[in-house]
């Protein structure tokens, strides 16, 4: 029991920690969104910055991780 409680901890801090908007605003515009916008890495400055079909993927990538790291503290494996 106490093994899957560390692995979703760490599985979710991995998964939490993946830049999405970061890696989009490199992947279609090749700059780092960090210096543009708000100079926050989420997809409202995805959507201010890079566009609104960049802005979409980022806030589903983003909700899937969110949703996948409270799948794996629920237990998935029972």
């Amino acid at each position: 029991m106490v093994w899957r409680i560390v692995l979703a901890c760490v599985a979710g801090y991995l998964v939490g920690s993946f830049p999405t908007a970061y890696l989009v605003g490199r992947w279609v515009k090749g700059i780092d969104i960090r210096r543009y916008g708000t100079g926050n890495v989420g997809a409202s400055n995805v959507w201010n910055t890079v566009g609104r079909l960049a802005a979409v993927l980022v806030a589903a990538v983003d909700i899937g991780k969110g949703a996948l790291s409270a799948w794996l503290a629920m237990g998935p494996l029972d």
